[in-house]
């Protein structure tokens, strides 16, 4: 909007705006270098996802963080080439940007954490661009208390970004699904959204099954969750306690549908077919509205969600139909594939203005498209 033109253009003004603006300009050309040396298939950064609990990632552009939300049936399994988000997008991010990026390595379980960080020390051989912090997205308190330390430590500076890409799926509950999808996600944000600095990134990983559950909804359902001039407390809560309430209102898959349909939020061919479909879809779409109040409450940032795609990594290999399969056996993307529309939305000159609090996806074509949160942008041509 005008009002935001404006406001950048003063900040040009800024000599030390000029100077971020002409690192992140470097950043962006060290990037498109690296990926003609890399690998000819990456057409920006490219990370390697796996069990995705692993949630944030916060940058400056001297610092990054990487946050995990662990548990006992994730491994990190390198030579299968699966591997954690956050592991990777700090990896990748070190290979592309060298010396411009610090990371603030956060999980739940330090010893993970310390395991994890001694691997990317090792293969990127600076001890001091890597932090360890403690972090668990299902608990406030840690949340917060990752923010302070992380504050702290930036000694008066501002992350240039962060990425929440929480996210369970097969075989969970809808409670715990939505702990780590949509409520992870808003502790994540509340916290760490005020450590940015103006013009900085946001970035929630979503899946296309948000939008496509969103578009299942009743009419009453869209335009709660459309409504970013609501407040969480005020819409979205309250549909997350119908929701549970469905949920555990049976224990038959008949009788949840009939939950589900009555309360306004049917799943589709997959209420039937799929149902962890369909509750990863709803926790996804809770997440997505949320994104989009940020993004209204912070106009002076870039807020937005992506949707990967089908990615090779243990977030779908818990599914029986990919278990034990190679990648080459599944219709998954490869793992640095699925990081791309992350990366670029970090680093590149797009997410602002009317475009920010929108959903973004990579086409057929390779392009960075967008849409509405109750929309598949890919889809939409």
């Amino acid at each position: 909007n005008a009002q935001q033109r404006a406001r950048q253009a003063k900040k040009r003004e800024d000599p030390d705006v000029r100077d971020k603006e002409n690192a992140r300009k470097r950043l962006r050309h060290r990037a498109r270098q690296a990926k003609k040396r890399e690998a000819p298939d990456v057409s920006t950064l490219r990370n390697e996802p796996g069990e995705l609990r692993m949630a944030n990632i916060a940058m400056h552009c001297k610092f990054e963080m990487a946050t995990e939300k662990g548990s006992d049936d994730m491994r990190d399994r390198d030579e299968n080439g699966r591997h954690y988000l956050g592991r990777m997008d700090v990896r990748w991010l070190f290979v592309l940007f060298s010396a411009h990026t610090r990371v603030f390595l956060c999980s739940r379980d330090l010893q993970r954490g310390e395991e994890a960080r001694s691997s990317l020390v090792e293969e990127c051989g600076d001890e001091g661009r890597v932090q360890l912090v403690q972090l668990d997205v299902t608990d406030s308190d840690s949340v917060e208390a990752c923010a302070d330390l992380v504050r702290k430590r930036l000694e008066g500076r501002k992350l240039t970004g962060i990425v929440s890409n929480a996210g369970i799926l097969w075989g969970y509950p809808l409670p715990e699904l939505i702990d780590v999808c949509a409520t992870g996600v808003k502790r994540v944000l509340d916290s760490f959204v005020p450590l940015i600095e103006d013009d900085g990134r946001v970035v929630v990983v979503t899946s296309g099954l948000g939008p496509l559950i969103h578009s299942y909804a009743s009419e009453e359902r869209k335009t709660a969750l459309l409504d970013d001039a609501s407040t969480w407390d005020e819409r979205i809560a309250p549909m997350i306690d119908e929701c549970i309430g469905a949920f555990g209102s049976s224990d038959t898959l008949e009788g949840r549908i009939s939950a589900f349909e009555s309360i306004g939020f049917p799943g589709g061919p997959f209420a039937e077919s799929a149902p962890d479909f369909h509750m990863y879809g709803i926790a996804k779409a809770f997440g997505d509205a949320e994104m989009i109040r940020v993004a209204r409450r912070n106009p002076q940032l870039r807020v937005t969600s992506v949707d990967p795609g089908l990615v090779y990594s243990d977030l779908i290999l818990r599914m029986p139909k990919y278990a034990g399969l190679r990648q080459d056996e599944t219709s998954a993307a490869s793992p640095k594939e699925g990081v791309e529309a992350a990366m670029r939305l970090l680093f590149d000159d797009v997410g602002d203005g009317e475009t920010s609090g929108n959903l973004y996806a990579i086409n057929k074509q390779g392009e960075l498209v967008h849409s509405s949160i109750d929309k598949m942008p890919q889809k939409q041509e």
